[in-house]
């Protein structure tokens, strides 16, 4: 079965972090849909880089056990500003991660550079085939003497100006809808000042009605690309790509999740704390065991029957995830990177 493009989207755009540019994030997604077009499936590794997670990164082979992985501290990686981006391909069914630069992996990183991203494949000395990064014109001294990039997104450049109303000739139906927007449904073939304030919170957030057109498309008029521009805000929020703004999307695009009732008292897939191994668990049938074999298969990493034996599957399933999510930590062995990792994707 072919692994959904909504899956990717939503696996990447968890993987990025909240660290991460907008722009750089827009643009992300953006290439991921292009290239499922082709066949080529894309998911994002890694986005924004917290500097601690780069120390750890620079300590292993040196202070820690490991090889050297990176000769970055933290505050000395594009990651660390957000506005870099690790991928790579995955296969059909989605569950394993494939490294090998071939032809897919080089168009998919032609998608990123019409984007906007340079790729770290480009580059010479040092190559690096997964990155991809928005500079903005900025070097890494710009942004550790605290500058940020102003970053313009490519995604939505293209798109035609939505149609208006012509003294009632016009075939769109057009029906005006009055006061501020509080969540109420906005659906295509809607204007007044509530789809404009709507337009207005969408290009806060980069997600322009239609970029480069006169102020940006937003013209209180809800035609074809306001639809596309809050299908791709949903598409990146986790929402259904309707098209349709109600009270999901307001509260994303305003920050107001009051109405959301968070359950934090029960985890959906408890995990476990140790570490477990092939080795001191495979022929042991453990209650924890099977907590981690069924957060496995709900993160997509297919461990098969759950039966509480830390056998091959097991190991190769957590070797698997392990490539995803913690690509400089690839031993099949559920430690406790493993088990934070594992918990932010399915909890």
């Amino acid at each position: 079965m072919t692994v959904s493009l909504q899956t990717l989207l939503d696996r990447s755009n968890r993987n990025m972090a909240s660290g991460t540019h907008k722009v750089v994030r827009e643009s992300a997604l953006e290439m991921i849909r292009r290239a499922y077009k082709e066949g080529i499936y894309v998911q994002i590794s890694e986005g924004h880089r917290p500097n601690a997670r780069q120390n750890e990164l620079y300590a292993q082979g040196r202070s820690k056990p490991g090889n050297v992985v990176t000769n970055a501290r933290g505050g000395q990686s594009w990651h660390n500003y957000g506005v870099a981006v690790d991928f790579f391909l995955t296969s059909d069914d989605g569950s394993k991660a494939l490294w090998t630069v071939n032809n897919k992996w080089r168009r998919a990183a032609q998608i990123g550079k019409s984007l906007g991203f340079e790729w770290g494949g480009d580059w010479t000395g040092f190559v690096d085939y997964p990155h991809l990064q928005m500079t903005g014109g900025l070097s890494l001294a710009d942004l550790q003497a605290g500058k940020r990039p102003k970053l313009t997104s490519k995604v939505n450049g293209k798109t035609p100006a939505p149609s208006k109303p012509s003294g009632g000739s016009s075939s769109t139906k057009w029906t005006k809808k009055t006061g501020n927007w509080t969540g109420g449904v906005l659906k295509q073939g809607y204007y007044g000042k509530p789809v404009k304030q709507l337009q207005e919170k969408l290009a806060a957030k980069y997600f322009y009605p239609n970029k480069g057109a006169n102020n940006n498309g937003i013209d209180s008029y809800f035609g074809a690309d306001t639809k596309d521009a809050v299908r791709r805000f949903q598409s990146m929020n986790g929402l259904t790509t309707d098209g349709i703004a109600g009270k999901k999307t307001y509260a994303k695009l305003t920050g107001k999740t009051a109405s959301s009732k968070p359950k934090k008292s029960k985890k959906k897939y408890p995990l476990p704390t140790g570490v477990f191994s092939q080795a001191k668990h495979g022929k042991k049938k453990l209650n924890k065991v099977k907590q981690i074999q069924r957060a496995l298969n709900a993160a997509y990493f297919k461990v098969g029957k759950v039966d509480g034996y830390y056998g091959s599957k097991t190991k190769d399933a957590v070797s698997r995830f392990q490539k995803v999510h913690l690509p400089y930590e690839v031993d099949g062995v559920y430690g406790k990177n493993t088990r934070k990792e594992l918990d932010k994707k399915v909890n």
